[in-house]
């Protein structure tokens, strides 16, 4: 009782000192307030068996981390961010160093996750994609990223369980006590990269090649990066890649160039030619039931794997599809989707047809399975609720997947389900 009544008096002496110097007018000083705030649960930790993870780094590494987020504000969406653009790209290097789990101590490559990091900072706590240099890997690959907690929250397992019941390929993730430098203890996730160590696990064919740049190889509007422009990146890609036979690489130039060719022409029966149009409309679906922004399948993080053997090409489903509540259930919240692909698909009767198909398969199955979504969602919400001393250092609505039940009783009530 005495230490709850201590972080009271903690928390009012905060709130009065905030109030005073603006803290509620400034995002910075906001997120570095409730980021000490977010304080793990001794007892939740213990209870559900949360592995804890240690990365060790010297004075002079934490000064470079430091030095790298020096100019960065407000989550990225300000004018006073130019400076941290112009330094952090050139300047995020890996750095060798040892990461603790399990009693084990292993050999690590560490570096600021992300190209150009979105709300990967959170007071004190940034997210690392980590290298590891020796097998055995102690999460099955040999690179994952360190996502900061605040920057997923729930979603990510949220949107996998969705995933999952499409049949949809999508991330692993696992929640983990951090303990890095001389940081304070906070939640991070450990989460599974999409890339050939992804595509092996599940015994597919696919090749994931937007590796190297910020942006997708697959066209996405004259207004961004035109058709041959995307051919000579995709050729520079390739020329790196050692695992790819000669043969393979002249199919796979040929198919994008025809595939992109086909959107940008808006050619329907070319474009067919390149898809499975049984997996596109369950992408469909998923953009649908999740009622998605066009974030996920956007420019910058367009995840498009090609299948070396059928040759076709398969989007990916993952943490940044940002959603919202659907207006009615033919109609996504924005019909802005940041893709031609995207407009293709609401264009195509034979892809939408399939998208029909899928969602009510997922609704009638969902609705008479032991564990449907909607219930799955309040489970995993309970389950986090659990982990912070103060249940709102966690809390943030869209990240709950509320919006996905309203979704699912929207569909629901237009289907006749």
């Amino acid at each position: 009782m005495k230490i709850k009544y201590i972080i009271v008096v903690i928390i009012t002496l905060l709130s009065i000192v905030s109030g005073y110097f603006g803290v509620y007018k400034n995002g910075d000083a906001r997120l570095w307030v409730s980021s000490y705030l977010a304080i793990p649960s001794q007892e939740f930790i213990s209870n559900e068996n949360i592995r804890e993870l240690t990365i060790k780094l010297k004075d002079n590494q934490e000064k470079h981390i430091r030095r790298l987020f020096r100019d960065y504000h407000n989550l990225g969406y300000d004018p006073s961010n130019k400076e941290f653009y112009e330094y952090y790209p050139s300047h995020n290097k890996w750095m060798k160093t040892e990461l603790i789990i399990d009693g084990k101590e292993y050999a690590v490559k560490i570096k600021s996750q992300g190209k150009t990091p979105f709300a990967h900072k959170f007071g004190e706590h940034i997210s690392y994609s980590i290298k590891f240099i020796d097998e055995p890997y102690p999460f099955g690959a040999k690179r994952v990223n360190l996502i900061t907690n605040f920057r997923l929250r729930n979603i990510n397992f949220i949107l996998e369980a969705l995933a999952k019941r499409l049949e949809l390929p999508f991330s692993n993730s696992e929640l983990v006590v951090g303990k890095i430098h001389n940081n304070s203890d906070y939640y991070f996730i450990v989460e599974e990269r999409i890339d050939d160590a992804f595509f092996d696990k599940r015994n597919l064919p696919w090749v994931i090649l937007n590796k190297g740049f910020n942006g997708s190889l697959i066209y996405h509007g004259s207004d961004l990066k035109s058709v041959d422009t995307l051919s000579e990146q995709l050729i520079s890609v390739l020329k790196k890649d050692k695992k790819i036979t000669l043969e393979l690489k002249k199919k796979i130039i040929s198919d994008y160039n025809n595939f992109n060719n086909a959107i940008y022409e808006k050619k329907v029966d070319i474009f067919h030619q390149y898809i499975d149009v049984n997996y596109w409309g369950k992408i469909n679906a998923f953009r649908r039931i999740n009622g998605d922004l066009g974030h996920g399948f956007g420019f910058a993080n367009f995840e498009m794997a090609y299948d070396t053997v059928q040759h076709k090409f398969y989007p990916i489903p993952h943490r940044d599809n940002y959603g919202s509540v659907l207006a009615i259930c033919d109609k996504m919240p924005h019909q802005t989707w940041d893709s031609e692909c995207m407009v293709i698909m609401e264009m195509d009767s034979i892809i939408q047809e399939e998208t029909q198909r899928a969602i009510k398969h997922f609704l009638y199955t969902d609705r008479n399975s032991d564990l449907d979504l909607k219930t799955e969602i309040e489970q995993i919400n309970s389950f986090y609720k659990k982990s912070y001393v103060f249940e709102f250092s966690g809390s943030y609505s869209p990240t709950r997947g509320y919006y996905l039940i309203q979704n699912i009783n929207t569909l629901n009530e237009c289907y006749g389900q």
